[in-house]
């Protein structure tokens, strides 16, 4: 892929402005507003396994959880559950006949949103009552981006040709028509939302305003991009890790290649000092700062050679070459990963791997923080698991 230009300086450590939101673990798509993979919580320092529910229906979205550690899964089946911390299922509730086409959110007052495939948007209360099915189109139920909490309890969403404001009674706040399908997720800048989409055009909105762009990655970016500083976008395109300066539009190459083994996973996530988190698909994690420069490597799965950071000779690797999610990371640094094979683990501060499971499940398909020293990894097939330290 080929570099648009250098980016103009940065600051690595310029603080990120929130937009308030939910209280919650994990009350959103990658976490915070700018999508960071970074946990509000600590992450266990070696993980067991707690619990493992089997739900009666598959997942395609990511499970959120509340401040109180509850688990709120979206369902194949047209059903949303939530489950308590230790595994009990509180309440499910039907979504007529449709199930949601894009991870759920939680808002601000704790209730939660589920954009669904008969073109609603559903709000659930905290326990599981539907205060209301908004009709958004023809187009909602092929929406792709995940949507973004707002602090007037509400929620901006895409579908796959509008930006739409809803507020947490139902009423439609803004709405403004998109050239370009949205794709990844929604995040939260300069008092606006940041938009990738595919192709890899970034858009910012501020009602009452129209969608502007800002620049271009050049190519659809994996899992969405991650807002590393207020004016640094960065995602995973084409395996390649890439920062796009947002006020020059100019975009930097940070790493990865091309080849299969060093293809970067995306979307990152953003460490506390500022470094990029990321795992190739051959199975190393590399944490590199803003410029690219490698911070920690070290082997995930077993049968890794490594390779020299400026090229060197290509690992060999034992296994399968499957997609893993996406890592989060906690505020000591710790990070938590379940792997495209199934290895669940925690990688500590001091860059040692304590594994919870060699193979949870055979698809998974997120991990996300569930309180302190808490996380829980959700499975395509329906799995939930619940790790910590401990009983307590």
């Amino acid at each position: 892929m080929a570099c648009l230009g250098v980016a103009a300086a940065f600051d690595p450590q310029a603080p990120v402005v929130l937009v308030v939101g939910a209280a919650g673990s994990g009350p959103c798509d990658r976490l915070t507003p700018e999508r960071s993979g970074r946990s509000a919580t600590d992450l266990p320092r070696a993980p067991v396994a707690l619990w493992r529910v089997e739900l009666d229906a598959g997942l395609e979205a990511a499970p959120v959880v509340d401040a109180q550690g509850a688990v709120v899964v979206a369902l194949t089946s047209s059903e949303v559950v939530k489950l308590a911390p230790d595994g009990r299922e509180l309440w499910r509730q039907k979504l007529g006949n449709a199930s949601a086409v894009v991870p759920p959110v939680q808002a601000s007052d704790g209730a939660i949103f589920v954009l669904a495939n008969d073109n609603r948007l559903w709000s659930l209360s905290p326990s599981g009552t539907v205060r209301f099915a908004l009709e958004l189109g023809p187009n909602a139920r092929r929406a792709d981006a995940a949507p973004l909490a707002r602090d007037d309890g509400g929620v901006v969403l895409a579908t796959e040709d509008e930006l739409v404001h809803v507020d947490g009674e139902g009423r439609v706040v803004a709405r403004a028509a998109l050239d370009e399908r949205p794709s990844g997720g929604l995040l939260a800048w300069n008092g606006g939302t940041l938009v990738t989409a595919v192709g890899g055009a970034v858009l910012a909105w501020r009602a009452p305003g129209a969608p502007r762009p800002v620049g271009t990655f050049g190519a659809n970016v994996s899992g969405g991009a991650v807002l590393a500083t207020p004016r640094t976008l960065v995602g995973v395109a084409d395996g390649v890790l890439l920062a796009l300066d947002l006020p020059s539009g100019l975009v930097e190459i940070l790493g990865g290649s091309g080849d299969v083994l060093r293809h970067f996973e995306g979307p990152p996530a953003l460490a506390p000092g500022g470094e990029l988190v990321v795992t190739t698909l051959g199975g190393e994690l590399f944490a590199l700062d803003l410029r690219g420069a490698p911070v920690r490597r070290l082997a995930l799965d077993p049968g890794i050679v490594g390779f020299d950071v400026d090229g060197g000779a290509p690992f060999f690797l034992r296994g399968d070459l499957r997609e893993s999610p996406p890592l989060v990371v906690d505020p000591a640094g710790r990070v938590a990963f379940v792997r495209g094979s199934g290895r669940v683990a925690v990688v500590d501060e001091h860059g040692a791997v304590h594994d919870a499971s060699t193979r949870f499940c055979s698809r998974p398909l997120a991990v996300v923080p569930a309180g302190p020293r808490r996380f829980v990894v959700a499975c395509r097939s329906g799995t939930l698991g619940m790790f910590g330290d401990g009983e307590g």
